[in-house]
């Protein structure tokens, strides 16, 4: 492993910054072969406990972004040491967790290990403002509805003018589709020949659909963004930056999204407490 990976119970989690994972992808873009984002995320870590394929697709990914507070604070949190004597190791355990659920909130510059999160809505944005300046084309394929993807483009556009941007809606349902549907899909996107492919559908589903098909689609850089589409599009409204800036994104979606109880429940309850448990075992 080098010194720019770390793993988060088995999850690899590259330590760059937003500017570090910009210029690693420009570089993709001009190397002449094909390379895989992913962006995992304290969900992530979670799904990735029972998923062994999930867990391969983003540990052997050309970077591993890392999308989420959460996995700045568990980075931070697996780094101390502990005693050995069992009741000092669970009560400085405790004492630990709490401390960086402070610097979370107010002292998240302080992290040593994640410095910023990287989120893939951010880095769409910005890809497409490199692309626009550097005649590259960019192609999204998906969202939530069989609006959300040209809506998003045509804000995209309207963001950053010159860029070449073509939108897809895709199959309904990426698992259920015919062989037929993906080939169709293949087809539409080879004719354009991006540059970057952004493709948004459920997660663990989108990330495995891209490492089975890549080899088939003539694009450079790929990646799953999720609900990235829905937020550029306005169908959903991001959490406010100042929500964002002190952890607390999964609040507002909890509330303007209940439905998604159970993510969240995994992100803020069970990866926590998969994390002290490890944290526990080791030294």
């Amino acid at each position: 492993m080098s010194k720019n990976e770390l793993e988060i119970l088995g999850l690899r989690v590259d330590a760059v910054s937003f500017s570090e994972a910009m210029n690693l992808i420009e570089n993709f873009s001009k190397d002449g072969s094909k390379h895989l984002i992913t962006t995992p995320y304290a969900e992530s870590v979670v799904a990735s406990r029972q998923d062994v394929e999930f867990r391969r697709i983003v540990n052997t990914s050309a970077l591993a972004v890392p999308d989420g507070s959460g996995l700045l604070a568990a980075a931070d949190y697996l780094r101390y040491r502990l005693p050995k004597n069992k009741f000092l190791r669970i009560i400085l355990a405790l004492f630990l967790g709490l401390w960086v659920g402070v610097k979370l909130a107010f002292f998240r510059k302080s992290f040593k290990v994640l410095k910023e999160p990287v989120h893939g809505t951010d880095l769409l944005i910005s890809i497409c403002s490199l692309s626009a300046r550097r005649s590259l084309k960019v192609y999204l394929l998906g969202g939530l509805n069989r609006e959300v993807a040209a809506r998003s483009a045509r804000i995209l556009k309207g963001m950053f003018p010159g860029l070449e941007i073509k939108a897809d809606c895709g199959p309904i349902n990426l698992q259920s589709a015919s062989a037929d549907e993906i080939d169709d899909v293949i087809r539409g996107i080879n004719d354009f020949t991006p540059d970057f492919l952004f493709i948004a559908f459920k997660p663990v589903a989108q990330e495995k659909w891209l490492s089975a098909n890549m080899g088939r689609i003539d694009a450079k850089v790929f990646m799953a963004v999720g609900g990235a589409f829905d937020m550029i599009s306005g169908y959903k409204k991001r959490a406010p930056r100042f929500m964002r800036s002190i952890g607390l994104e999964w609040l507002w979606r909890l509330i303007i999204e209940p439905s998604r109880f159970k993510r969240i429940y995994n992100a803020v309850i069970v990866f926590p407490w998969l994390v002290f448990r490890e944290k526990l075992r080791t030294r």
